[in-house]
């Protein structure tokens, strides 16, 4: 059993409306599921079921842009379809979370506001799929001289374009641990960027171009993040395990520290093996101390101590010097 919300149309200034019901995963309507940042903006009043409830400001910009002026959109967002302080409800919510992402006819990813320069990194992204459509298979992943750029429609390399494509690549969203399964698993996915959007495969295929054609050593860009997210998706099928995702998404970022093991377990070929699952009940050190005794007892062997950090970059209190941190 699932919740979705029935996102209400509505002029840009008015207070946001929906209506949340619960749906059977063998009986769910099309939806769409959100993947954004949490953010520490302000809260928000937004109207669900006919009561006042706080959102938080980044959620409240999304559902603005996201909103028809004439008709519901049908969505699935965390923060209002789990009850986050019921922890038995999150533990049970979280373990799906593969599930509802895999479902979802699209993935909509809110990436925030506009900014000044949002847009005209938008219109250079969208000459970079046109510069990638039209190249043939002698000219894929031959570095790009500066002088080449305007053959290939391309801006020159201090353009500002280039800083403001940046800036998009490295928006907070791309930081995040959860965003690894909420994409690789959607079906389809659109990036959308305040008034600007594009198909997340495009996102993809622009920052690839980049760097087989090692753009960022000439212009003002880094599609490094966009990379990372994109050859966790080109390697779906493969079936990793769990250890391999934890290494692979270690840099990532998340609110509840517990989450950057629980956002990867629906993605790992060996969890079973391991009785783990979400329990939010649980304090993080004990979460990774359970994590490696685990390991231990069903490889007999000492290789999960492998992942441990040198001390001197160790930052969780109370964890032993033998638990990956």
């Amino acid at each position: 059993m699932i919740r979705l919300i029935d996102l209400y149309p509505g002029a840009p200034n008015d207070i946001i409306e929906c209506n949340i019901s619960a749906y059977s995963l063998d009986d769910l309507p099309a939806y769409e599921a959100l993947s954004y940042t949490w953010g520490k903006g302000a809260s928000r009043l937004i109207v669900c079921n006919g009561q006042s409830i706080s959102a938080q400001e980044n959620l409240e910009a999304a559902l603005r842009r996201l909103q028809y002026s004439s008709s519901a959109r049908l969505l699935w967002i965390d923060a209002v379809c789990i009850n986050q302080k019921n922890t038995s409800e999150r533990n049970s919510q979280v373990q799906q979370m593969r599930i509802i992402y895999q479902m979802a006819q699209n993935g909509v990813i809110w990436q925030g506001e506009s900014s000044k320069t949002s847009s005209m990194g938008f219109s250079l992204l969208r000459d970079i799929i046109l510069a990638a459509k039209a190249e043939t298979g002698f000219s894929v992943q031959d570095p790009t001289k500066p002088g080449e750029l305007s053959q290939n429609g391309l801006p020159d390399r201090s353009s500002p374009k280039w800083r403001a494509l940046s800036a998009i690549f490295w928006r907070e969203w791309f930081t995040r641990v959860w965003i690894i399964q909420e994409v690789l698993v959607s079906q389809s996915a659109v990036v959308v960027c305040g008034v600007d959007s594009c198909s997340w495969s495009d996102m993809a295929r622009a920052a690839r171009y980049i760097s087989d054609h090692s753009l960022e050593a000439v212009t003002d860009v880094d599609p490094k993040l966009v990379l990372k997210l994109a050859n966790f998706c080109s390697r779906s099928n493969s079936k990793p395990h769990l250890l391999h995702l934890l290494s692979e998404a270690r840099s990532s970022y998340a609110t509840d520290d517990k989450d950057k093991v629980y956002a990867v377990l629906g993605l790992a070929s060996d969890v079973d093996t391991l009785s783990l699952c979400s329990d939010y009940s649980k304090d993080v050190s004990e979460l990774h101390i359970t994590m490696v005794r685990s390991w231990i007892q069903r490889d007999r062997n000492f290789d999960i101590l492998s992942a441990v950090e040198d001390h001197r970059y160790r930052i969780r209190p109370g964890l032993p010097h033998w638990a990956p941190d």
